[in-house]
């Protein structure tokens, strides 16, 4: 396990947010908010969303892996975004998570 949080730079890291997107919602929603619509958002559509939303965007990896996501829309409000496998098992003992310079 390798983990970083950094500012989002690189196509795969759009690629990866979409993804966690997806994902977290699939997996978050289902059963709560009309199926439909949960069909509706697939892992494309999230992923094309994800390419024209990249401003202040913070990615959590493993590796190159994109594992979640943190969007700042301003100081008072972050909304972040883990994939379901990482956040029990592995994720909150963040004390292990190694930080990069944000630019």
């Amino acid at each position: 396990m390798n983990y970083i949080i950094k500012q989002m730079q690189t196509e795969d890291e759009i690629d990866g947010k979409g993804y966690v997107h997806y994902k977290s919602w699939q997996e978050t929603y289902a059963g709560l908010i009309d199926a439909e619509y949960l069909k509706n958002m697939t892992e494309e559509k999230c992923k094309s969303i994800a390419h024209k939303w990249t401003d202040n965007i913070i990615v959590a990896k493993d590796g190159d892996e994109v594992i979640g996501l943190s969007v700042m829309e301003n100081v008072e409000m972050i909304r972040l975004l883990i994939a379901a496998r990482y956040f029990l098992s592995t994720f909150l003992p963040i004390t292990t998570v190694k930080r990069s310079v944000m630019n």
